[in-house]
């Protein structure tokens, strides 16, 4: 009751009703205010002093190159700073100086300590100006890409591509740390869309296709993200920000801000999932998408920001807009007839954006200062949003109560110098070696096709009835022998390979009659030979059937193509020739968001921002496996440049000298793959790898040696046959991260069964155990993907279960969605090139290892 008003009355005469003196009243007033404030949030106390300028300040974020110098080097220019922080008493600011296609002044980017130096230039000059410290936020998508020396993480899809919940935290907290070292506490990371179009530039910045492993994945590095850091670390939190709110990866024609049609139904099936999760997980911030869901801009929805993301999952932090989403209501959604009037849209209709991000004008602050003056924005609405703003700088431990000073120097914190010296640590580096290794899945392993097999047929048996009309018949369909005579057996081609596929040879073998999938029925004598199902065309070495009294059985197959090894270590690997546009690359092995927003196809940037630290490509690390003799022609060249994702990659070397380097190796390394892309830039009209690649392996198949086709792609590829080309033998790896992964494999000496996992790694069996041949883990590094059988789609999806009916669309303006033949209805079941409907290759769950599974007796 001792509020201003009453004391002013009490002071003329005391408070109605009251019988206290107005002295005594005054007292007690200022004692209860006091106490009130000692017990308030440093948030609320700043929002008690601010005007609504300095409100309409904290919902501004401008990109860093508003405040920068003109020229080299790259530094703040104080008169720009001040006039920001002075007339439009900023709240936010974001991206890296570096984040375009080229290098700057002679750098990639800057370090952690430059980074401080930045921030810390920024937040003295805020305190000047009276207010309270700025928030920088920066797309840390795969680690802090941009701060130099910083542990480069797997992408997004490479690390769902492990299952592992606790690699993800793991991953999220070194993000998390090297960006709290920056000062640049603000993450705009996890992406938390459901990846339902292959043709998306964005498939690898998710975390798959199936909404509970996104939910999952996404909620364990969120957590990761915000796990609070070591005590005086200044800042003490990161915040992560969820993204992007909501269906931005369901475009109707793939490309990128393309809008999306989503029924309720699907919407909260599929795409909300996620998100709910990372609410539960506590996530601190959240950013809005760029495209339209069913015909409205996202940006201007109260449906979708206010109803669904606020009321329907509870989300209560800090909505950020995607870069100039609030002018795109004018410029780009066209539902808006001005830009005052788009801000009025999405700040006086929604009620729920909190932030926008302009980012490279004034525009914003201006119109928002304009609207509050005529009353169409009230002082209430303004207090919410900048009241979020200033509890997410409270909640990282930047917010001191007012008055504002200057922060003290980062310098002077033991633990934060700590904390800047952990940057690309050793033991970060072996999580993200650890982590990069997870994320590799093996889809195909044969053993080297060099004719037909050695082994005599199988004795012929003593003739029995002839199989009924609905067993599975011979090469002729009746199961009757040449001659029509029932014999009782079978005669069939025999193939050696995936679904009869086969080393393009065949051979004649007698087999006894079998039921469909039993292709290991032995002779009556015990003999060991080449058995086939004739039913199912496929063909299995045969095992021994002796069984020994620890219950185990002998295994007589053939060697498998993978792992490599040596010749000197009971392999037969002496001769290697690597070729492709991906070999030779470390760019492409990181993918977009690597020192600048498209990637880098410089490799120099990426070791450069690595001192003192090797850092291979494919290549590199082959010629450093003792025992090998390496030959390296690049087959072809992509364009090299940016912007270049759609270009065909351009014969370098000629048919002729191709075919004899093959044929002079004991094995090809074929490493196809993609220029490094995201966002707009990397829209493509067809999933189809380039015809210079594809033309590439057919070329060397022709040399009759097998082949190991390694792919590097940030979505799904169409291969158009030729993975399934006798010689090729596929791995297929999501985009990762190659932060010294190869430098420490050789020189951890890669023993006997590890020769061929670090430049092959190893497949889906989760972490290292599998790939050192010990017993089977408990769970398996699944899939990697539905691809398309037909033409052969190669995709790096992860997911939960398989579905065999799932199709994708090629080239479609609005999906086409049909109910699967059997199995349950699931987002992605569509029809594929407009009528013709295509079965996966791969379902979700395949994933070979090099695993041997050992059978024994329970205790």
């Amino acid at each position: 009751c001792f509020d201003r008003a009453r004391v002013s009355a009490a002071g003329k005469g005391g408070v109605r009703g009251s019988r206290l003196p107005p002295r005594l009243a005054t007292v007690l007033y200022n004692l209860l205010d006091r106490t009130i404030r000692s017990r308030m949030a440093a948030a609320t106390l700043w929002l008690t002093r601010m005007s609504a300028a300095d409100k309409i300040g904290q919902m501004t974020q401008l990109d860093i190159s508003m405040v920068l110098a003109d020229g080299c080097p790259l530094r703040i220019d104080d008169a720009k700073l001040r006039r920001q922080l002075r007339v439009h008493r900023l709240g936010s600011l974001l991206n890296s100086p570096f984040s375009g296609t080229d290098p700057r002044c002679g750098s990639s980017g800057w370090n952690a300590s430059e980074w401080r130096a930045t921030v810390e230039h920024v937040q003295a000059a805020a305190a000047d100006e009276g207010l309270p410290p700025l928030i920088y936020g920066i797309d840390s998508v795969h680690g802090a890409s941009y701060c130099r020396g910083a542990t480069l993480l797997p992408q997004q899809l490479g690390l769902a591509a492990s299952f592992d919940e606790s690699l993800a935290a793991a991953s999220g907290w070194i993000t998390g740390k090297d960006s709290r070292a920056a000062a640049t506490p603000w993450m705009f990371a996890p992406i938390l869309g459901v990846a339902t179009h292959p043709l998306w530039p964005r498939v690898y910045e998710t975390f798959g296709e199936d909404p509970l492993l996104v939910a999952r994945m996404g909620a364990a590095v969120v957590e990761g993200m915000q796990r609070r850091g070591g005590e005086g670390e200044i800042p003490a939190r990161a915040a992560a920000c969820m993204k992007h709110f909501v269906g931005y990866s369901a475009p109707r024609n793939g490309h990128d801000r393309e809008g999306a049609w989503l029924s309720r139904r699907e919407l909260e099936q599929t795409y909300l999932p996620p998100f709910q999760a990372a609410v539960d997980a506590g996530v601190q911030s959240a950013m809005e998408s760029y495209q339209e869901v069913n015909g409205e801009p996202v940006v201007g929805s109260a449906a979708l920001l206010q109803g669904l993301l606020r009321e329907r999952l509870g989300f209560e932090g800090l909505l950020v807009t995607d870069w100039h989403e609030v002018g795109n209501l004018h410029d780009f959604h066209r539902a808006a007839s001005s830009p005052e009037e788009a801000v009025l849209l999405a700040i006086g209709g929604s009620s729920s954006l909190d932030m926008s991000m302009v980012p490279t004008d004034e525009s914003f602050s201006v119109l928002m200062g304009r609207l509050h003056a005529r009353g169409a924005i009230d002082e209430a609405r303004l207090d919410v949003s900048a009241l979020r703003v200033l509890r997410l700088k409270e909640w990282l431990g930047l917010l001191p109560p007012p008055p504002a000073v200057r922060p003290a120097p980062w310098s002077h914190s033991e633990a934060t110098v700590r904390l800047v010296e952990s940057v690309g640590s050793a033991s970060d580096a072996a999580l993200a070696h650890e982590a990069a290794r997870a994320t590799v899945t093996l889809l195909k392993n044969a053993p080297p096709c060099a004719g037909p097999p050695q082994q005599q047929p199988l004795p012929p048996l003593s003739p029995e009835p002839a199989p009924p009309p609905s067993s599975p018949g011979g090469s002729n369909g009746t199961g009757e022998a040449e001659g029509g005579a029932a014999v009782g057996v079978e005669e069939c081609d025999a193939y050696l390979g995936e679904g009869g596929g086969g080393c393009g040879w065949t051979e004649r073998w007698r087999c006894p009659p079998t039921d469909p999938g039993q292709g290991d029925v032995a002779a009556d004598d015990g003999t060991t030979g080449f058995a086939c199902c004739c039913g199912a065309r496929m063909a299995a070495w045969r095992t021994s059937r002796g069984v020994g009294g620890d219950g185990t059985v002998d295994d007589e197959r053939p060697p498998l193509l993978l792992p490599l090894r040596p010749s000197g270590e009971g392999g037969s690997v002496g001769r290697v020739l690597v070729t492709g546009p991906a070999a030779d690359s470390l760019g492409r092995l990181s993918g977009g968001w690597t020192a600048h927003w498209q990637g880098t196809l410089a490799d120099d940037e990426i070791r450069g921002s690595r001192p003192g630290a090797a850092t291979p490509t494919l290549l590199e690390a082959l010629r450093a496996v003792d025992g090998w003799e390496v030959d390296h022609l690049p087959g072809c060249s992509l364009p090299g440049t940016a912007f270049a994702v759609r270009s065909s990659c351009a014969q370098t070397n000629s048919s002729a000298e191709l075919i004899a380097a093959a044929a002079a190796a004991d094995v090809v390394v074929a490493c196809l793959g993609e220029d490094p892309h995201t966002e707009k830039p990397g829209d493509l009209d067809d999933l189809s790898l380039d015809a210079g690649q594809l033309d590439l392996v057919r070329v060397l198949a022709s040399a009759g040696k097998p082949i190991a086709l390694v792919l590097v792609t940030g979505r799904p590829r169409l291969l158009h046959g030729v993975e399934a080309l006798p010689q090729v033998k596929r791995e297929r790896r999501a985009r990762g991260v190659w932060d010294e992964i190869f430098d420490r494999e050789r020189r951890r000496g890669a023993a006997a069964g590890q020769r061929g996992p670090p430049v092959l790694p190893a497949g889906p069996a989760r972490r290292r155990r599998a790939r050192r041949r010990a017993a089977w883990p408990l769970r398996a590094v699944r899939p990697a993907s539905n691809l398309v059988a037909n033409r052969r789609l190669l995709s790096p999806l992860p997911a939960l279960a398989p579905h065999p009916t799932q199709r994708w669309p090629v080239r479609c303006e609005r999906r086409l969605v049909t109910r699967p033949r059997r199995g349950r209805r699931h987002a992605v079941t569509q029809q594929c090139d407009g009528s013709r409907n295509c079965g996966v290759a791969w379902p979700f769950g395949h994933g070979l290892s090099y695993s041997r599974l050992q059978h024994g007796p329970l205790p």
